[in-house]
């Protein structure tokens, strides 16, 4: 029988400077060091509130997969069969290095201050996770599927498979690595390598097939993100169309998610050169409520006040003490606070069929007029290779390689 073997890869990560991280312990610093006493690499966090939260890293391993060679595969890939458990068409086996691999899941009840590791069915790459409340979470992995918890990740049920059948006689192997939900029922899973969303309307009991991406938006389209942010009904999401150097697409809904339209976008005052909004594709978004947002290309950051409509650039290619800033990740608490992280040091490597995206000496700047200008924060660790943040109206966190963690507690 055949073995495929597929070594571990992450989906997107931003990681690893060159230089060994500098500490600097200043207790006045915006940005300081929580010790979670792991040196694993840290690339997902989620904060329910200021106090309760959980961050996830990945430890090594290799998949092995035993096809099941009595079952005729045709007779489930002629229609589309979005399932929950994968063994009856494969045997998946998880391999881990070394066997038993270290903790890489982790919760906090204290706002950082002490950690505990949470026990899961799950040893691959985490690549989202998503909590309603302390209890009621779900986690997207990359080799084995989503996660559902109902009692803070003391068990967990598998809600999706890491394989879906698309119809015609299509089989697509990992589709789920995102995840949102707008309350405890409807949610959705998706990848943001595939043009492939679903959504359920019971917890994840089930799930449809959401068709406006598939035929819509064309099989070139990759969802990147989307957001609610308080609203049941509408809410934004972004795409890239063509591959990672594609035009960007952004698109709303008005009914949860039914259904989703391209936005028709207008840009004022926009940048001489080409390198725009809708030229090249958006690297984050963020919505304060139905209306406001904010955006970045990775060159300059843009704000929207009618829903997406139109956008106003607020600066052009950032300039800080003669350093360019390229945002890769941008949030707002308000209609004037907003933070950027700057990749401004990048290189891309291939591995396997992805792509994996380096950013050295990770900053993060503040506005406080709505992007307009913007100042450098302070970090107890300097040259931090980040990889991914999460911000409430009292606090913010970043994670990154070697268990790093780092806290901005607002003034």
């Amino acid at each position: 029988m055949k073995q495929v073997i597929t070594f571990f890869t992450i989906i997107l990560f931003f990681a690893g400077c060159e230089t060994e991280p500098e500490v600097n312990r200043n207790p006045d610093a915006d940005w300081k060091i929580i010790d979670i006493q792991t040196d694993i690499d840290l690339h997902e966090v989620f904060f329910v509130n200021p106090n309760i939260g959980f961050v996830a890293g990945t430890a090594p391993y290799e998949l092995v997969d035993h096809p099941n060679s009595s079952i005729v595969l045709s007779d489930y890939t002629k229609d589309v069969h979005i399932i929950k458990d994968v063994t009856p068409y494969y045997q998946r086996i998880i391999e881990t290095v070394p066997s038993v691999p270290e903790p890489s899941f982790f919760k906090t009840l204290d706002g950082g201050a002490t950690w505990e590791n949470v026990s899961t069915p799950f040893v691959t790459t985490v690549t989202d996770i998503f909590f309603l409340d302390e209890s009621y979470g779900f986690v997207a992995t990359l080799d084995e599927g989503v996660y559902k918890t109902t009692n803070g990740g003391n068990t967990w049920e598998k809600v999706l498979a890491n394989v879906m059948f698309m119809g015609r006689y299509r089989t697509l192997e990992n589709p789920f690595a995102k995840i949102y939900f707008i309350n405890k029922m409807e949610g959705f899973a998706f990848n943001d390598e595939k043009n492939v969303v679903v959504k359920t309307m019971n917890g994840g009991e089930s799930w449809v097939l959401i068709s406006s991406f598939v035929f819509e938006f064309g099989s070139t389209v990759e969802v990147q993100n989307m957001m609610f942010n308080g609203s049941t009904t509408i809410g934004y999401g972004f795409s890239i169309s063509g591959g990672c150097c594609g035009r960007g697409e952004l698109f709303k809904t008005e009914n949860g998610g039914d259904t989703w339209t391209g936005i028709g976008y207008t840009i004022h005052n926009p940048p001489a050169s080409n390198v725009a909004l809708g030229y090249s594709p958006p690297k984050d978004f963020t919505f304060l409520d139905e209306n406001i947002g904010f955006l970045t290309d990775g060159w300059n950051t843009y704000m929207t006040a009618d829903g997406g409509i139109s956008w106003e650039r607020k600066n052009t290619n950032i300039n800080i003490d003669g350093r360019t800033v390229s945002p890769e990740k941008i949030s707002c608490l308000s209609e004037r606070e907003v933070y950027i992280l700057d990749g401004s040091v990048e290189e891309h490597n291939m591995l396997g069929e992805r792509y994996e995206l380096i950013l050295n000496k990770c900053k993060v700047y503040y506005s406080s007029n709505s992007g307009i200008d913007y100042s450098e924060m302070s970090m107890q660790h300097n040259n931090a290779s980040v990889k991914n943040w999460f911000f409430l109206d009292e606090v913010g966190f970043l994670v990154g390689e070697k268990g790093l963690i780092l806290k901005h507690q607002r003034k």
